[in-house]
């Protein structure tokens, strides 16, 4: 309803204490003893627990914690909720006045804009790690889910509901797995009013669907691929990767937004850094992940080889000498 109405409610304010002073100082020196009983009394279990062990040379081991799985309507119900808020955020930051900031970077989001409008260039951007790698099935869903949801918002709702609802769709939010509504490469407070008529709408729909059917697809062949039996870091870790993968790297929310003003895309730009760093590799939190890691950077490696060979045969490859500023580019034409 607000976002129907455009009418964003104040929050209600906190209810006065009608308690006396005295009395709410009480009140707050007892909760502070209740807690700090309890904190004690937490300790000298644990204490108690750890002489146990020592005494009996019978160290118990710590469990892994695994992926705990929400209930299938809670989860479409907490999805829903991080949908609508993230409208209702861009309402709101579409009402507040404009900043010297907004002016200033105002070239740069229209241009960026207009460069990726029109041309449904996901596989070709942020998933190009992935088509490099050999997961050519699922780079051909990712382009297809592009036409199911460039029609209207509701398509696009209707598509995501289909990714939440696949089994491993509990995980995704809790795992970190960025299913995304907006893509920051289509971030203009301008454009904003035109976004039907530049097209901008269209593009930023299909690289939002094309960008959450490649995450969903990748983290569901690597959860299948170490049996489904993921620990909570493990799917954590298999998130974090896959998003790397598809160049939309974790950050703060504010401190992408900010970045944005002067950058391409934060989130892109950090998640390159991180794959080529082999970050997926060396923060690994078990053996397994690890070489999982290692499998995926082999199979890039490969296929990046594989084109760059095929380049070279074809006469495009710009040059082989590690001095040369055309160094292992492809180019064509001119």
């Amino acid at each position: 309803q607000q976002i129907a109405t455009e009418q964003i409610p104040q929050p209600p304010g906190k209810k006065p204490d009608a308690r006396s002073p005295e009395i709410q100082e009480l009140s707050k020196e007892l909760a502070e003893r209740r807690a700090t009983a309890r904190r004690i009394r937490t300790l000298k279990e644990a204490i108690e627990s750890m002489r146990e062990q020592l005494r009996t040379s019978n160290p118990k081991l710590p469990v892994p914690r695994t992926a705990k799985i929400a209930s299938e309507r809670v989860q479409r119900l907490m999805f829903e909720k991080s949908r609508l808020k993230s409208r209702l955020d861009r309402m709101i930051e579409k009402q507040a006045p404009w900043s010297l900031g907004d002016y200033l970077s105002l070239p740069n989001h229209i241009g960026k804009s207009l460069m990726v409008t029109f041309d449904l260039s996901f596989i070709g951007r942020q998933g190009a790690i992935a088509l490099l790698s050999g997961r050519f099935k699922l780079a051909a869903r990712s382009f297809m889910a592009q036409f199911k949801a460039i029609k209207s918002d509701d398509d696009l709702a209707r598509h995501t509901e289909e990714i939440m609802g696949r089994p491993n769709g509990p995980i995704y939010k809790q795992a970190g797995l960025e299913i995304a509504d907006h893509a920051e490469e289509f971030e203009s407070r301008i454009l904003e009013k035109f976004r039907v008529a530049t097209g901008i709408v269209y593009a930023d729909r299909a690289f939002v669907a094309a960008g959450n059917q490649m995450r969903a697809d990748l983290f569901d062949t690597f959860y299948e691929s170490m049996g489904g039996n993921v620990t909570k870091d493990e799917a954590k870790h298999i998130a974090r990767m896959v998003n790397d993968m598809t160049l939309r790297g974790t950050m703060e929310p504010g401190v992408a937004k900010f970045l944005n003003n002067f950058l391409f895309s934060a989130r892109a730009l950090k998640a390159r850094i991180a794959w080529l760093s082999g970050a997926p590799i060396w923060r690994a939190p078990t053996p397994r992940t690890r070489n999982l890691a290692l499998r995926q950077y082999g199979r890039f490696l490969v296929g990046t080889a594989v084109v760059w060979a095929l380049a070279k045969m074809l006469g495009l490859l710009g040059s082989d000498d590690p001095r040369s500023s055309d160094f292992l580019k492809i180019k064509i034409g001119d």
